[in-house]
């Protein structure tokens, strides 16, 4: 369980986190933590990392989503993704959202009665698939 005392390093060690965060939190180190900040307690970053339109680093919403990666891995979440269009599925699906593929497209489903209604939601890291397959772009430009 990850929390305010971990760093960006730490929770991106594990390969199946790394793989698969950019689909619930885009671009960490990419555009919004510089190296020097990598190694330091989230609780810092939070108070010394400005997003570019001024709010302060989003913390809490990194250690959720790596928590709720890592309890997937672990298989102890209400929820799994779902490929749309992969022919081969495991039934432990991380996808791995640098690469914009079709098999990155998928549904984050509930694990029980997937066929009643239960909360589902399509994601897409950067839309070219669904532009693609659909002809409507969610996610961004691709």
């Amino acid at each position: 369980m990850f929390t305010y005392q971990n760093t960006i390093r730490e929770i991106m060690s594990c390969e199946g986190i790394k793989r698969s965060i950019g689909i619930f939190f885009p671009e960490i180190t990419d555009r919004f933590v510089s190296e020097k900040y990598l190694d330091q307690p989230l609780v810092i970053v939070e108070k010394e990392v400005k997003m570019p339109w001024g709010a302060p680093f989003q913390a809490g919403d990194l250690i959720e989503s790596a928590n709720r990666i890592s309890n997937m891995l672990q298989g102890t979440d209400d929820y799994e993704f779902v490929p749309l269009w992969c022919e081969t599925f495991s039934g432990c699906y991380m996808p791995e959202a640098a690469k914009n593929n079709e098999e990155t497209v998928c549904l984050m489903a509930t694990k029980a009665n997937r066929g009643g209604k239960k909360p589902t939601v399509i994601l897409c890291p950067g839309g070219k698939i669904c532009q693609s397959k659909c002809g409507t772009v969610w996610g961004g430009p691709g």
